[in-house]
Parts: structure tokens; C-alpha cells; sequence
């Protein structure tokens, strides 16, 4: 299966928003990379804690 570059930023999007309904649910966190590299934390509680980066 091949996905061109739209339905691939679309599925990650889609996972993304899957991962914070989660992180909600379970009272947990998700990890991710932002546009500047760093790697942050967010919270069930929308508190964001940068791990890694400037």
C-alpha cells in the first residue's frame, strides 16, 4: 500500500488527535517532536513540559 504525502500528514494528524483522546481518557501523556526539534511532553491537563531541547 502507498500513501502519497497528503494522506500521509493526514493519518499522522488523525493519530495525533487519537493519542490526546487517549491521553485524556487514561489520565497519561503523549511525547512528541515539534517544529523546532525539541521533544515535549504534554499532559492529560494540557501542561507541557519540554524533555529535550532548547
Amino acid at each position: 500500500m502507498e500513501l502519497d504525502l497528503e494522506s500521509l500528514q493526514k493519518l499522522a494528524s488523525q493519530t495525533g488527535a487519537y493519542a490526546r483522546v487517549e491521553a485524556d481518557f487514561f489520565e497519561g501523556a503523549i511525547v512528541f517532536m515539534d517544529v523546532k526539534g525539541q521533544i515535549i511532553q504534554e499532559n492529560f491537563d494540557r501542561s507541557i513540559e519540554i524533555i529535550e531541547g532548547e
